[in-house]
């Protein structure tokens, strides 16, 4: 696969610029309906992707006139969210590891996407998924096999608790 010498598109840093632009008015402005930004661009020198800032967003016009206003010759795509980025962190929050942990689950990966579905990684999905079901709402969870991480990013082998010779 071929790549840029540079390591990244040509396009990123005004896509990175318009972002830094608009994001403290988003954060500050329109705090209720803004999600995340995110930048769509080709992965290697032969992919056609045009170049676009995406903005995740509770739909608000005046958001969207506020954003084309500001970055005029950027390409904006707007994304529909369900909710904006104070509850997507208040939803991420909820989740008690240790709540969890206290159960015998060791959650390995936790994500919550913008439409309030959390992933949950973990060892055994079948065991733990109608407990997170339970917890969080079924059609809000979607749990998957998940090793747990080394200290080095790599997985953990499992290995079977070692017994304990009887006295």
């Amino acid at each position: 696969m071929s790549t840029w010498t540079s390591g990244m598109p040509p396009g990123q840093n005004g896509l990175d610029a318009a972002a830094d632009r608009i994001r403290p008015m988003l954060q500050k402005d329109y705090a209720d309906w803004f999600a995340t930004i995110a930048l769509q661009q080709p992965s290697r020198p032969d992919d056609k992707t045009e170049y676009a800032l995406l903005v995740y967003r509770v739909p608000h016009p005046a958001l969207d006139d506020a954003v084309r206003k500001a970055i005029p010759d950027t390409k904006v795509l707007f994304v529909d969210t369900k909710l904006n980025l104070k509850q997507h962190d208040a939803l991420m929050n909820s989740v008690s590891f240790g709540y969890w942990r206290d159960r015998g689950l060791q959650i390995n990966t936790l994500g919550c996407d913008f439409d309030g579905v959390c992933t949950f990684g973990v060892e055994d999905p079948d065991k733990w998924r109608s407990a997170l079901e339970a917890k969080y709402g079924k059609g809000k969870v979607i749990v998957e096999k998940e090793a747990p991480m080394t200290a080095d990013g790599g997985e953990r082998p499992v290995t079977p608790p070692v017994a304990s010779p009887s006295r």
